[in-house]
């Protein structure tokens, strides 16, 4: 190294232990305070001595030695955290230079209106998924959003057994909308236990009962293409086996099995998952996605799906095509398979003794299989690997009860009537009612806080607790004892979800082709069915059900404030603020200033529209309008009045004109329909001394469509009715060759 440089890397860390010199080594003050609040820091750097990325990188290799030094000490600590991050920010700010920008369009953060921007990072992707901690970073627009994972108790490697992935890009506000980010880069690398420690003083830790917290699942979004791949797939499938006549049958369901499988999709962040037996259960993730031919590789499990015929799921070390599937809007055209009485013998209690109801259910039962008593009047009938296999069924003889078939329950609470279920002896563990499925509790994380479930659950039942022993994903046994309450959950359905658009048609089948059994205004609460093919999703809205287009709806209310406020930016398109001022005036139709607002934009975006018809060329329509004149008329009122007169001769209900300069746009409401026409309107000649004008009309297009209630009571505030005027032509306009 330099002398000169040597004295430039002295002066920096001689700058940064003086300003990180204060009580106890280490930094406080208000930004301080707020940073550790925040989880995260305003990342300061001497922009003087920071000119080229040597000086980054000499800084970041001081501090990162003095660190490997003295890994315990605050301001070793302190100097390498603000190192680190002031390299990551001039990573990006060259990035950003070199003119490279995110290569796929932003990620929406939803469900987080008026938080701050690292707030809401935080919520929405930080706790979301996996990892040991946390971290995210502003610097104006600019942001680092930090994952760090801990190496595995096995692993020995103090040096570089963690990882470190750092997000870079910028974050885009804007009132009323959802928090964008532009991720510009993604960069993971191993790094020691002393740097992990460093960074992670001021980081966050994901909740591990957190309702949000994906455990198992790392922020890997998809590109746009991978994400359209797997968007193309229906989201729920049904498992199939072949029966012994070669017949294609569908299973017998039950909770806990792997019959079904869902893919998972947050379209917004751009991720995927795969699901077992239920949609809210254990996920895998699908950290990439590719096609060729009829084979989807998603992640590590592959699907070979013709949808002329059934689909094969595998994982990828599995031999052979995989299980038969179908999406479950097929499932239908399937019979459920029904088990056939075995004649083979069977286990009984001591006594010897089986009750009648009980031996009808070992019956069905394979040749393994055995009835035992968990008490009076109830038994436990569980079936080996035969038909079915691995299913546990209870049976209240002297009641005539007998249970659901439950896949390879974790155990069962004779005294409450409940069993402890899991897919697979993996989280969420579910307690459910032996008879009648009602929940009485969800287990979705462990309790010890970096831990992840990793292998199969031992349970038992005991004075209204359950106790838990399992695996973290360090290897090290945890002991869970649950509180259980003492009361069912309330039944609850599906998440409500919302009418986005103005008013949505709700049709009979997926497809515009469907016909339409009822129309939906903006802000009504339905129920999701489930998902359809081509992006259409199926609702219950109050008494009628139908199906309509998934981006129609969203499980955020729609929220006039937040629609007024799209429709007035500036920086949107005029298209986007004239369906957020649609959506905003069918909330509130009374409302004034949505209501004006509306009319104007619709009168922007067809002038906007008539340019590009304009631009396109082609065939117009040309007319000439003469009419008597007043002294008084300018030609401006001179053509409007000419307009009018030509435009009105048919019936109408109202009409309302605009002009700006020469060209004009009509829109005019007759026979439940409105009629857009767009053009250009000039004097022919000049005015005549006897007081008559000659306009030509040149018509660019012509439209005719069915009008919403709230367009319609907007452009109706500000136009003529049919009464307003008598005058007509004065002549029939000569009809002129098109033009072009």
């Amino acid at each position: 190294m330099s002398s000169e440089r040597e004295g430039r890397t002295a002066l920096l860390v001689v700058w940064l232990l003086a300003a990180c010199a204060c009580s106890g080594g280490s930094c406080s003050g208000a930004k301080g305070d707020a940073a550790q609040k925040t989880g995260g820091s305003e990342a300061a750097e001497p922009a003087a001595l920071l000119a080229t990325p040597g000086d980054v990188g000499a800084w970041l290799e001081a501090a990162r030695k003095e660190l490997e030094q003295r890994p315990a000490d605050t301001a070793a600590q302190d100097m390498f955290e603000r190192a680190s991050l002031a390299s990551e920010f001039h990573l990006l700010d060259e990035e950003l230079k070199k003119g490279r920008k995110g290569a796929a369009p932003p990620l929406e953060l939803e469900g987080c209106a008026g938080a701050a921007a690292r707030d809401c990072i935080g919520s929405r992707i930080g706790r979301h998924f996996d990892s040991s901690w946390y971290r995210v970073e502003l610097r104006g627009d600019s942001f680092l959003l930090l994952f760090f994972h801990a190496r595995h108790r096995n692993n020995q490697d103090k040096a570089t057994g963690n990882e470190l992935v750092v997000f870079r890009g910028k974050v885009r506000e804007k009132k009323g909308s959802p928090l964008r980010l532009d991720v510009v880069s993604r960069t993971g690398s191993k790094v020691s236990d002393a740097m992990g420690e460093a960074l992670g003083r001021h980081a966050n830790i994901p909740d591990p009962k957190g309702e949000d917290t994906l455990w198992g699942i790392r922020f890997e979004p998809l590109t746009p293409k991978e994400f359209a791949l797997v968007d193309s797939l229906p989201e729920e499938w049904v498992g199939l086996l072949l029966s012994k006549n070669g017949v294609l049958l569908r299973f017998i369901e039950a909770p806990g099995d792997r019959t079904r499988f869902f893919i998972v999709r947050e379209a917004k962040l751009r991720m995927a998952y795969l699901a077992f037996s239920e949609r809210d259960g254990g996920l895998v993730p699908i950290p990439s996605v590719s096609r060729k031919g009829s084979t989807y590789h998603l992640g590590r499990y592959r699907l070979r799906w013709n949808p002329e015929d059934m689909a094969y799921l595998a994982h990828e070390n599995e031999q052979g095509r995989g299980a038969p599937y179908i999406p479950a809007e097929d499932e239908t055209d399937y019979v459920v398979m029904e088990p056939s009485p075995s004649e083979e013998g069977y286990d009984v209690d001591e006594e010897g003794y089986v009750p009648e109801l009980v031996q009808q259910q070992l019956a069905f039962c394979g040749p393994v299989r055995s009835a035992t008593p968990l008490k009076p009047d109830l038994y436990e009938v569980r079936c080996g690997c035969g038909s079915p296999c691995s299913y546990v069924t209870y049976v209240q003889p002297e009641q005539g009860r007998t249970s659901p078939s439950f896949w390879l329950p974790l155990a069962a609470d004779a005294e409450r009537l409940r069993v402890a279920i899991s897919t697979r002896g993996q989280m969420p563990i579910r307690i459910v009612d032996m008879f009648d499925g009602k929940e009485w509790m969800t287990i979705r994380r462990p309790s010890e806080p970096t831990g992840e479930l990793f292998g199969v659950v031992t349970a038992s039942f005991a004075g209204g607790k359950l106790h838990l022993e399992y695996l973290d994903k360090r290897g090290d046994t945890i002991e869970e004892v649950v509180d259980l309450p003492d009361q069912p959950l309330p039944a609850r359905g599906s998440a409500p979800v919302f009418i986005q658009g103005s008013e949505v048609n709700l049709r009979d089948t997926p497809g515009t082709e469907g016909e339409v059994v009822r129309k939906v205004s903006i802000g009504t609460e339905c129920q999701r069915v489930k998902d359809a093919p081509d992006g259409w999703v199926r609702l219950t809205c109050g008494d009628v059900e139908g199906f309509t287009l998934r981006s129609l709806v969203s499980e955020d209310k729609p929220d006039f404030d937040t629609l007024l406020a799209q429709a007035q930016a500036p920086e949107e398109t005029t298209k986007a603020r004239l369906d957020a001022a649609l959506r905003a005036a069918a909330l509130e139709p009374q409302n004034e200033q949505a209501l004006t607002l509306l009319t104007d934009l619709f009168f922007d975006a067809n002038f906007e529209q008539l340019e590009k018809d304009r631009a396109k060329g082609g065939p117009h329509e040309s007319l000439v309008v003469t009419r008597e004149t007043t002294p008084e008329e300018s030609k401006t009122q001179a053509a409007e009045a000419g307009l009018f007169a030509e435009l009105e001769k048919d019936g109408y209900d109202w009409h309302q004109l605009r002009l700006r300069k020469s060209d004009f746009v009509s829109a005019m409401y007759r026979e439940e329909s409105l009629v857009v026409r767009t053009g250009r309107v000039s004097a022919r000649k000049q005015r005549s001394t006897e007081g008559r004008d000659e306009l030509e009309v040149t018509i660019v297009s012509r439209s005719s469509s069915p009008l919403s209630d709230t367009l319609k009571l907007a452009l109706q505030r500000g136009a003529r009715s049919s009464g307003a005027s008598e005058e007509k032509a004065s002549s029939p306009p000569e009809e002129a060759a098109p033009t072009p």
